[in-house]
């Protein structure tokens, strides 16, 4: 873990705890939860354990704090939402 990591982590655990659902995530991403459902089935985000197809979807915190601060994913993340929207 890098010296900035920590503040992203502790902000988003303060606020969500230790796992996050699709809605948490598309709060912090500011995308729709369709948008965020998308996101799954194009792996860029995959939830804790083994959910149902029509279960609630819960992803770590601390993996969200790591991933929002890599340019390539969110790259990836814009023009997967954009060809969601296309």
């Amino acid at each position: 873990m890098s010296d900035t990591q920590p503040a992203a982590f502790l902000a988003l655990f303060a606020k969500y705890g230790a796992r996050m659902t699709l809605e948490d995530i598309g709060t912090v991403l500011r995308i729709n939860k369709n948008d965020a459902t998308h996101l799954v089935h194009k792996r860029l985000l995959v939830p804790l354990g083994n959910p149902k197809r029509n279960s609630v979807k819960w992803f770590c915190t601390y993996t969200i704090a790591e991933l929002i601060q890599q340019e390539d994913w969110l790259g990836k993340v814009v023009r997967a939402c954009q060809a969601n929207h296309a």
